[in-house]
């Protein structure tokens, strides 16, 4: 399949010069162990899945899965030998799911019964969802919405009820992260604020209320005692923790060393074939946004917004299409267009517009007002970078 491709097709393709795709061939042929993160990006489009899986193809082929010091990976789990029993032995009456990447189409086309009322906590959607007017038109169509929130965030204020919960530095926790296998704790530096309280909190007096408060009953520091109970075999308990953090014991210090893959032939199997992600036409760009140091997410300190939305283009595509520098222009796609001023930027490529992130109160300037509820090839994660926008002018 790869050699099916001209190298100078490739070159062309992927942006790098020879001499870059050489020395990355030259690692993978020569250097071992050669560790390999991907990040989350190349999940992020339509064949998502089918690009990991040839990532984690380089990195077999080349001998890199099941060493020390080898690998590849996206994230770590930070969870491995935690008890968390309690969310599989819960009681289930009937359920069905709905995706995240098409919140409000599943919202509004929910039918037998169509959903009426909606509880959404340590999340804001209605921001940095894709889609977001067709997202806050599915959360506007509910009969009744409750938001835990910290904030007045652009989800809570489409509330009918808000819970106001706390910071971690108003609570004790029990913390893991994905990046590294360390455990540790959170702990309260100030009493919880006003009317706050943790989600627990929260949860325990729900529970009270509808006649099942005994089985989320206990303090903290008890469930977090239940929640290491396995590692305290190995060590690991809650007053280690108080001290400081630690290593998770159970942790997989090498995935797959044992060669044993979860495949029906218990090997690793090879991609071996692909549908590639439509590319743009007719003067079509890429949409992409990328986080940055001063934001998260959807989450920004109002000193470090812009003043307006920025677009940043490459000045010989501004050029071609005729835009100049500092011009205002809509950005438009599918899902619905924000009017911005262009900048032109000699490291954006020539088919990629880089458009600021979502702005957490949801003011419509932000990138998911054009994402468009795209689903990757596997997980039914969201394919953000697919969407593809043109610009036009005022």
């Amino acid at each position: 399949m790869v050699f099916s491709y001209a190298l100078e097709d490739i070159v062309k393709a992927v942006d790098l010069s020879l001499e870059q795709i050489k020395e990355i061939a030259d690692l993978y042929a020569a250097r071992k162990p050669l560790a390999t993160f991907t990040g989350l990006g190349p999940a992020y489009w339509s064949n998502g899945g089918a690009m990991i899986r040839l990532v984690d193809a380089l990195a077999a082929i080349s001998g890199n899965i099941g060493i020390p010091g080898g690998g590849m990976s996206t994230d770590i789990e930070g969870a491995a030998g935690l008890n968390l029993s309690m969310l599989r032995e819960a009681p289930r009456s009937e359920n069905r799911r709905i995706l995240l990447p098409r919140l409000g189409e599943d919202i509004l086309n929910a039918k037998d019964p169509a959903l009426k009322m909606g509880w959404i906590a340590g999340a804001n959607p209605a921001s940095s969802a894709p889609d977001t007017g067709r997202v806050q038109e599915g959360l506007r169509s509910l009969e009744f919405l409750v938001v835990v929130e910290q904030f007045m965030s652009a989800t809570a204020e489409l509330a009918h009820l808000v819970l106001p919960c706390t910071t971690y530095l108003e609570m004790d926790d029990l913390v893991t992260a994905y990046g590294h296998h360390w455990i540790g704790l959170t702990n309260r530096v100030v009493p919880p604020q006003g009317e706050t309280k943790t989600d627990g909190e929260i949860f325990q007096l729900l529970a009270e209320r509808l006649g099942f408060g005994a089985a989320l009953a206990g303090d903290p520091e008890i469930w977090m005692q239940k929640i290491l109970g396995p590692l305290a075999a190995e060590g690991l308990t809650l007053e280690r923790l108080k001290e400081k953090a630690h290593h998770n014991p159970k942790a997989v210090s090498v995935p797959f060393a044992d060669r044993k893959f979860r495949t029906p032939s218990s090997k690793f199997e090879f991609i071996t074939q692909f549908t590639p992600a439509p590319g743009p036409t007719n003067g079509g760009l890429h949409l992409m946004a990328t986080k940055t140091r001063r934001m998260v997410n959807s989450q920004i300190l109002p000193e470090d917004l812009p003043g307006e939305p920025v677009a940043r283009v490459n000045p010989a595509f501004l050029s071609e299409k005729g835009f100049g520098e500092g011009e205002k222009a809509w950005v438009v796609s599918k899902a619905g267009r924000v009017k911005v001023r262009l900048a032109g930027d000699e490291r954006v490529r020539r088919d990629v517009l880089l458009f600021n992130p979502a702005l957490w109160k949801g003011d419509l300037n932000g990138v998911n007002q054009l994402r468009e509820a795209l689903l990757t090839d596997i997980g039914n994660g969201a394919a953000m970078h697919q969407t593809m926008v043109t610009l036009m002018r005022e």
